[in-house]
């Protein structure tokens, strides 16, 4: 599939910072013997390219665990288990969608697992670590760039609620523009939105889950999800819709 410059990921990892087997081994009291296995394998992974990881997702649209992220408020709407929620993830396979926008970009929102050492009982152990980038691409064919990650370690938000609105077009047949809701909505962050991007999303849950999208327990999850990003008001700054939130790329002469 097209990645659009997508990178897998490695624009997250800083450059100035090197982990060597003995720093491993002394970080987590372990031999450096184990400790050299575990980073061979870590770096085994990370050497490869997104292009070998990243796989179409499409077919994953209309399963909760592709888009949510709050557990507890995923069973009380569709009876939904951890294990459930994290079947996208795969280290191997990277689901990705894409979203055409109106402007003639694209969005590419890749379900990346990375891998983390952890210590383990006289070892190094993987852990899968589970995130979610927002990587744009602008119709001029210029570089793209990551405007949002879901992750421990998260920034964003990627968009305004009039640019979300304007992405879901009402011309959509229902079972496409609820699905790009919930896949979209996590990465937004303005507080423009309230109670009407609540109800926006509340109607998508309520398509794909069967229940009414009035009920306490569907306007309940909308909030959670739609809450992920927290963001201060947008302004235009030389004709361009700026956030200064401080997690916010969107925001001028900001570096990360």
């Amino acid at each position: 599939m097209e990645l659009y410059g997508y990178d897998g990921g490695r624009h997250s990892r800083g450059s100035g910072f090197v982990l060597t087997a003995e720093r491993l081994a002394a970080d987590f009291e372990v031999g450096v013997e184990h400790a050299r296995r575990a980073l061979e394998e870590l770096r085994s992974f990370e050497s490869q390219p997104a292009s070998t990881l990243v796989t179409d997702g499409s077919g994953l649209l209309g399963e909760p665990g592709s888009w949510a992220r709050d557990v507890a408020a995923l069973e009380a709407v569709f009876g939904l288990r951890r294990a459930e929620w994290l079947r996208p993830y795969r280290a191997e396979a990277w689901p990705a969608f894409t979203v055409g926008l109106p402007s003639g970009a694209a969005a590419l929102v890749v379900y990346r697992t990375d891998l983390a050492p952890t210590p383990g009982p006289g070892c190094v152990e993987l852990d899968e670590e589970y995130q979610v980038d927002f990587w744009l691409a602008p119709g001029d064919g210029g570089p793209g760039m990551v405007l949002a990650d879901l992750s421990g370690h998260w920034f964003g938000p990627a968009s305004r609620w009039v640019e979300l609105r304007g992405i879901v077009q009402a011309a959509l047949p229902d079972r496409v523009a609820a699905a790009r809701r919930l896949l979209l909505a996590p990465f937004l962050g303005d507080a423009a939105a309230g109670d009407e991007a609540v109800d926006w999303l509340a109607w998508a849950l309520g398509f794909v889950s069967g229940r009414d999208r009035r009920s306490a327990e569907v306007r309940a999850l909308a909030g959670i999800v739609l809450g992920g990003l927290s963001a201060k008001e947008w302004r235009l700054w030389n004709g361009v819709w700026v956030n200064d939130g401080c997690y916010c790329k969107r925001s001028p002469g900001r570096e990360y």
